[in-house]
């Protein structure tokens, strides 16, 4: 059951996001009870909102990743971020 009445989108905070090696670091907040996608895998989301994460990034180079929240009402924020990757 969506609550029609709710037509904000969730806010979607990065309070970090660092590069280490192939892997992101990200943390940050969103609306509580929100559900939040990093590159399409659901992440988990704490009571008060906030979530942390290490993503691994898919190749060398420049990279994308996409975030997604979305509220009990079907509202959506997304989010793009880069990360360059360098091995050595």
């Amino acid at each position: 059951i969506r609550d029609r009445t709710d037509t904000e989108p969730p806010k979607l905070e990065i309070t970090e996001f660092v590069a280490v090696g192939q892997m992101i670091v990200i943390n940050g907040e969103t609306e509580p009870g929100a559900a939040l996608w990093v590159d399409d895998n659901k992440i988990d989301v704490y009571c008060d909102g906030s979530f942390n994460e290490v993503v691994r990034l898919r190749r060398e180079g420049l990279n994308e990743v996409l975030l997604l929240a979305q509220d009990n009402a079907g509202n959506e924020t997304k989010m793009t971020r880069t990360a360059f990757v360098e091995l050595y």
